[in-house]
Order: structure tokens, then sequence, then C-alpha cells
């Protein structure tokens, strides 16, 4: 094998695996994109079922007819607030949100964290249904997830339109 026969197989083998590996790191992009834009879409879901669980809450609270000291059980409760999509899916969301729609974001789920606490515990038994407490503080942080999730809603509705074709679905929350 001569040297310039050398040379022309070294400069293919280089120009190849070149050509070769920009088609990997391209179809990496493409996938992490993909990822991003369907978990931007479920956090999106979950944020509008967290925002109309709060309101219905938040209804039932100001519903002076009914004086009761725990949720009603075919109504919605804090037992109907979901994070799971917040929990699994934060880090592929994270790169694409701004610090501003992220610190939305973390005040909405933060409020959530006073969701166990606000079971209901009988007084002298156990019970069959999971029931949730009002009145008092609870109140207050019902009123708050509803706040915080209509802020993080608005937050974070422009981002997910301008990564995919989801605008239709958007048109019809509140």
């Amino acid at each position: 094998m001569t040297m310039m026969a050398f040379i022309a197989q070294l400069l293919t083998s280089v120009a190849g695996g070149i050509v070769g590996g920009y088609f990997v790191v391209v179809g990496v992009n493409i996938q992490s994109r993909r990822q991003e834009e369907a978990a931007l879409r479920a956090l999106l879901v979950e944020v509008i079922w967290n925002l109309n669980a709060a309101v219905r809450m938040v209804q039932q609270l100001e519903d002076r007819s009914s004086d009761r000291s725990t949720f009603d059980s075919g109504g919605a409760n804090p037992g109907w607030l979901r994070r799971s999509i917040w929990d699994s899916q934060l880090v592929n969301v994270v790169n694409g949100l701004s610090p501003e729609t992220l610190t939305k974001l973390l005040n909405a789920y933060a409020t959530l964290e006073a969701v166990p606490n606000m079971i209901y515990s009988p007084p002298g038994g156990s019970q069959n249904v999971t029931q949730y407490a009002r009145g008092g503080w609870i109140d207050e942080r019902i009123r708050d997830m509803k706040a915080f999730f209509q802020l993080a809603f608005e937050a974070l509705r422009p981002v997910a339109e301008r990564r995919s074709c989801f605008s239709c679905f958007l048109r019809s929350q509140p």
C-alpha cells in the first residue's frame, strides 16, 4: 500500500467518522427534545388537573349552604391533587424553563406538601374512606393552591405553546 492510498483511506475514514458522529449527535438531540416536549405536555396536564381540583375545592369552601368539617366525599378534595409528573419528569423539563417559570411551578407544588396533614382522623375510630379536613389553615392552604397553580399554569402555557402544537387543547382550559 502506498502512502497516498493510506492517506486517502485515512481521510475517508475520518470523514465517515465525522459524518456518522454528526448524525448520532443530531439523533440524540432530537430524541432529547421530544422527551422534553412530552414531559412538558404531561406537566401542563398535571398543572391543569391540580388547578381545576383547587378551583372546585375553593367552590366547596365558599358554599355557605354546607357547614362541614370535611370535604364532601364525592367532590373535589386534597386527595385529587397530583404530583407524579412533577416528581418524575422535572429532569426532562428543567432546561427548557426560565427561572421565573420554574419558581412558579416550585411554589405551586410546594403547597402540596401539606396534603398529608389534611387527612381527617375521626375521634374514636378508623374510617373506610380517606376524608380531608376543612377549616382554619387548611382553607387558607387550599386557596393558596388555587392561586399558585393559576400562576404556574399562566407561566407554563406559553412555553408549551412555543414548544409544540398543543394549542388546541389549551384553548379549552381556564
